[in-house]
């Protein structure tokens, strides 16, 4: 598996190096910010990419969506990971200083913590401070400002050949308290449930507890472990065709997207599937929000006020749209730059453009906006350059004057 990695970073990196030049920097109200005045941007994994990318973009480094292999996968697809590769820029200490800035927990509750006790100076979390924190911070004699950044979701997952696509409200709080406890119960085949819990201190089992059960007491379900390093609800769901568990809909719709597929599927609740359009119009009944929160005692001129005040920007949303999580809904149509009823595809490295109106030129860029690749189109179906491997961004733009841009994952 390090091989494979290895292998796949080489070649995103050589590909990358010799098609673009160093990006420019990010600038904050007008100014450049340099690495020793990088504020300390806290949060659990979940939120690493999206704090990777605007160190990256402030510093102008060249920066690159990785697959890290999955143990799940054969062919050495894996889990999406932002890399960021200083290429001579840095030395190795600046190297340390930038990774000890951007730290990550499995526990949400330490960012917190961090941020109270004046250990960071900024974290993006998915969820809110809670009353036990708020405690904490009062008795430290703190208060926080928070403000949403971005749209979520908590979605359940079952195994691929699990013949159930639908759960109601009361048939997963049934599940989670013992009440139901076989799949035919709820339109399934005769076989037991086995639900899992997720770890009650991570940002999933927080969210679980307090959206899903409502108060109620679950049964003594098992719970996973975090031991091995991430996936570890898709390990359950991989070797669990009666499996039910959790997790956000960021993992599944992005994150974990390439692996996800073969192994699981989620769930719709009460009829309503989890589609980033029905979590932004309300319809899908578990919406969550990730967050980004400061001291209320933080400097208005610093940096961290600045990344801040950023993230609810156009250009802010524009970057936590790069990241995978679904923009704020005034700026959602970041995600969706095409009213063309058209669709772009792609499978044996070749690109497919599906659209009742005439396709005329394709690009693709970067995720810095760089452009790597353009054509015009000839045909509905276009190989890819065989050393792009990455995640990227395909524009098409068509007869009638629209446009249509989306994220493909290219192996």
């Amino acid at each position: 598996m390090k091989k494979i990695y290895i292998f796949i970073l080489l070649t995103l990196l050589c590909s990358s190096i010799c098609r673009a030049g160093k990006p420019p920097k990010l600038l904050l109200d007008g100014e450049e910010v340099e690495l020793n005045n990088i504020p300390i941007i806290d949060g659990p994994y979940s939120t690493y990419s999206l704090r990777t990318l605007i160190a990256a973009k402030l510093l102008g480094l060249e920066y690159f969506w990785i697959l890290y292999p999955s143990p799940l996968a054969a062919d050495g697809r894996g889990y999406l990971e932002v890399y960021i590769y200083p290429f001579e820029v840095l030395t190795s200490e600046e190297e340390d200083l930038l990774g000890s800035l951007l730290p990550h927990h499995n526990i949400t509750h330490n960012s917190f913590l961090n941020l109270i006790e004046n250990k960071s100076d900024l974290i993006i979390t998915q969820r809110k401070i809670s009353d036990e924190e708020k405690e904490y911070a009062e008795e430290q004699g703190v208060t926080l400002l928070e403000k949403t950044i971005a749209v979520n979701a908590l979605t359940f997952i079952v195994n691929i050949f699990n013949p159930v696509d639908n759960l109601s409200i009361d048939q997963i709080q049934g599940i989670y308290t013992g009440k139901i406890t076989n799949w035919n119960e709820v339109g399934g085949e005769d076989a037991a449930i086995t639900a899992y819990l997720q770890p009650s201190d991570i940002e999933t089992g927080e969210l679980f507890n307090s959206m899903v059960m409502d108060g109620q007491p679950t049964s003594s379900l098992p719970k996973l472990t975090i031991s091995r390093i991430m996936l570890p609800e898709y390990y359950f769901i991989s070797e669990n065709q009666t499996g039910l568990t959790y997790t956000s809909f960021y993992h599944s719709d992005f994150l974990f997207s390439p692996v996800v597929p073969s192994y699981s599927k989620t769930v719709g609740v009460n009829d309503v599937t989890a589609t980033r359009e029905n979590i932004l119009n309300g319809t899908y009944p578990y919406v969550t929000n990730v967050y980004a929160a400061v001291r209320s005692d933080i400097d208005k001129s610093s940096v961290a006020y600045k990344i801040y005040e950023f993230l609810t920007t156009d250009k802010g949303q524009s970057l936590v749209d790069e990241s995978g999580y679904i923009p704020l809904p005034k700026a959602a149509s970041i995600s969706n730059v095409s009213k063309v009823n058209a669709d772009i595809t792609i499978r044996n490295r070749k690109i497919s453009i599906i659209s009742d109106e005439p396709a005329q030129r394709l690009e693709i860029t970067d995720m810095q906006g760089r452009t790597l690749f353009h054509e015009n189109v000839i045909s509905n179906n276009i190989s890819v350059p065989s050393d792009m491997r990455g995640l990227y961004m395909v524009s098409v733009w068509f007869a009638n004057g629209e446009k249509l841009a989306k994220k493909v994952m290219m192996y």
